[in-house]
């Protein structure tokens, strides 16, 4: 495009690489910033720019790009600044802008373009444009679509112990096409505040005046998200900065999958990493199978397309567990997976509402296994759905004799398998596959004593038959080789906040 067109004739796409309109602090109006090819002295864009996302694949600046900054006022856009990273220098066209405040350049005219007539190194005019916490990002990435690919959400109630170090993680990501939106659920402490603090055009925070509860919250996000794909993690946790790079790319493969989630490593409230580590089936057809006996997805841990989770939500009835009744939901009509790799540390601390709500979990879950029961058309008594329950925890001790909680096991379990043949609402191999593996648990936890050793209960069932399928070389490996990594924790405040 030349200087002498007329603003509003269009944009020249083919040298378009990335634009994003945003208001830095309070500062009126909106900047639009993008990022061109081979720019050309007097460049403009046409108002609606900002709608246009970056080119995928494009993650490095050639030399000749360049970083032109706009203001929008009305339908119209002015120049602002524009940087050019050939070797030619000159004086600079954009004043020194302070952390709270940009503004406008020295050399600027009533002619569009006649302003933008300066060149000085990339750097050093977003030095000058950008706020202090926003010029360490990656330059092909600076410019966010209007749309951003992802959007990160957070839930929050009383955390602002932990809050910043979930933000900080995130904004560590090596994949940088996101938002992050926090809504605070009317907390009473410092949460909001100190998200309010971060003054990053990526961090979007919404405030309830009371707390409404995790399902409410939960659907504020997803009404609120403006990614195609949300990414969900806990007010506590911390996500390693190659997670949303990886499950977007899965995702981008899979068109089938709806959501996918991945291995978790814990660390305690101190934030020192611990040994064990959560894991759950990969393959969709397992995840599908086990949730009849638990939840296979790591809610920590997951990326989903955001159009098909706001359509169907999360259920009020559902205080606790809310995330497993949604993919069983999900699961009658959407494939999920989970991935090998350990993408998210969750942080195990008194405070975690899983710890303090035990019979309500339990209670819920029970429900929730009772809808999966009916799809398989099977009668059962209040009894069996607590024995049922009972066969994914450990050994209760109110159950009695191991060997009757077994007999009843062995009979119930090849019951289920009967009711799935008949009616085939699980893959025929995957649900043979998790049948063996919960008659193992059964028999781990129960069995013992004179007739009753483990090996003998287990291997006298043919339902033993499906346990090899449990051992997939491949599988394990994948799984096996991901190492524990400790997470980076950055648990800094923003600066404002820091300073006295």
């Amino acid at each position: 495009m030349q200087g002498g067109e007329e603003p509003g004739q269009g944009v020249d796409v083919e040298r378009l690489i990335c634009a994003k309109r945003f208001a830095v602090d309070e500062f009126e109006p909106e900047l639009i910033f993008v990022l061109v090819k081979k720019p050309r002295q007097g460049d403009f864009l046409a108002a609606g720019v900002e709608g246009i996302h970056h080119r995928r694949g494009h993650r490095a600046v050639a030399k000749n790009d360049a970083l032109v900054a706009l203001t929008l006022d009305g339908d119209e856009i002015h120049p602002l600044g524009f940087a050019e990273t050939a070797q030619e220098q000159g004086s600079e066209a954009v004043e020194e802008a302070t952390p709270d405040r940009v503004r406008r350049p020295v050399a600027q005219t009533s002619d569009h373009g006649a302003g933008v007539n300066r060149a000085t190194r990339f750097p050093d005019v977003a030095a000058r444009i950008l706020p202090r916490h926003r010029r360490n990002i990656v330059w092909s990435d600076l410019v966010m679509s209007s749309k951003p690919r992802v959007t990160v959400f957070i839930p929050a109630y009383n955390r602002e112990g932990y809050i910043c170090t979930a933000i900080n993680s995130m904004l560590a990501q090596q994949y940088t096409d996101f938002e992050i939106l926090v809504v605070d659920d009317g907390s009473t402490d410092r949460t909001a505040e100190r998200v309010d603090a971060y003054g990053d055009p990526r961090v979007r925070l919404v405030r309830s005046e009371a707390n409404l509860g995790i399902p409410a919250s939960r659907n504020r996000g997803l009404e609120l998200a403006r990614g195609e794909y949300i990414a969900l993690l806990d007010s506590d946790d911390y996500a390693y900065p190659n997670r949303l790079g990886t499950q977007v790319a899965f995702l981008d493969r899979h068109s089938d999958i709806v959501q996918v989630g991945s291995g978790c490593t814990l660390m305690n409230e101190n934030g020192e990493l611990l040994k064990r580590v959560r894991r759950h089936p990969l393959r969709p057809v397992d995840v599908d199978a086990h949730l009849l006996f638990h939840c296979s997805l790591i809610n920590r841990t997951i990326m989903a397309r955001t159009e098909p989770l706001r359509e169907l939500g999360y259920d009020k009835d559902f205080p606790r567990c809310q995330d497993y009744d949604l993919h069983v939901r999900l699961a009658k009509r959407y494939r999920m997976a989970n991935l090998p790799q350990l993408l998210v540390c969750g942080r195990e601390h008194p405070g975690r509402i899983t710890k303090n709500t035990r019979g309500l979990g339990q209670d819920r879950k029970m429900a929730i296994q009772a809808k999966v029961l009916d799809q398989l058309q099977i009668d059962y008594s209040d009894d069996d759905l607590l024995r049922h329950y009972l066969l994914s925890q450990k050994r209760d001790p109110a159950m009695g004799r191991g060997e009757d909680f077994l007999g009843w096991a062995e009979g119930w379990l090849r019951a289920l398998g009967a009711a799935n043949a008949r009616l085939e609402r699980f893959d025929g191999r995957a649900f043979r596959r998790v049948l063996a593996a919960m008659w193992a648990v059964a028999c781990w936890h129960y069995a013992g004593g004179r007739g009753n050793s483990l090996p003998r209960r287990l291997l006298s069932s043919p339902l033993t038959r499906g346990l090899p399928g449990n051992f997939d070389p491949v599988t394990w490996a994948r799984m096996l080789s991901q190492p524990r990594r400790r997470p980076a924790l950055d648990e800094r405040i923003p600066a404002r906040l820091a300073t006295p």
